[in-house]
């Protein structure tokens, strides 16, 4: 599922994730994924990763700490 192909491209694109919490459900399944980078560039580098493999994604916040 589209879970599974979120989680590929973020450890293709050499990401980890910590943590995913099940945030909605409804219309619409939203989740909570935190994920570790090693830096600003490597952030993007996992969003374009997960963009490009996930089609039917909508990434409604991203935060780089």
């Amino acid at each position: 599922g589209m879970l599974g192909r979120v989680a590929g491209a973020i450890g293709d694109a050499g990401g980890t994730i910590s943590a995913v919490d099940l945030v909605e459900v409804g219309e619409r399944l939203v989740r909570d994924v935190t994920v570790d980078a090693t830096d600003a560039d490597h952030w993007d580098a996992i969003l374009a990763a997960i963009r490009m493999g996930a089609t039917a994604l909508d990434i409604l916040f991203s935060a780089r700490r």
